[in-house]
């Protein structure tokens, strides 16, 4: 193998996904139902939400995560 990062395929469509995003933070379902529900307010009415966007938040909220965590002052032990 060479130096990259592995990849994975996904269930659907034959996308590949990077095993550095293989932990999942997020309930799928929950966001699913957040995402529709604040949908609501529009004139078009969605019914689904697709598996790139729960790849999209999981991707902000990895990124979200990591960012203020490098902000954080080096002492202490709670990440605030």
């Amino acid at each position: 193998m060479h130096g990259g990062a592995a990849q994975i395929q996904t269930g659907r469509r034959g996308g590949i996904v990077s095993t550095a995003f293989k932990t999942i933070l997020i309930n799928r379902s929950r966001v699913r139902q957040f995402a529709l529900e604040s949908a609501k307010v529009r004139a078009h009415k969605f019914t689904r939400v697709s598996g790139e966007f729960l790849f999209a938040c999981e991707a902000q909220l990895k990124e979200f995560v990591r960012s203020h965590t490098r902000r954080m002052p080096s002492k202490g032990r709670t990440i605030r």
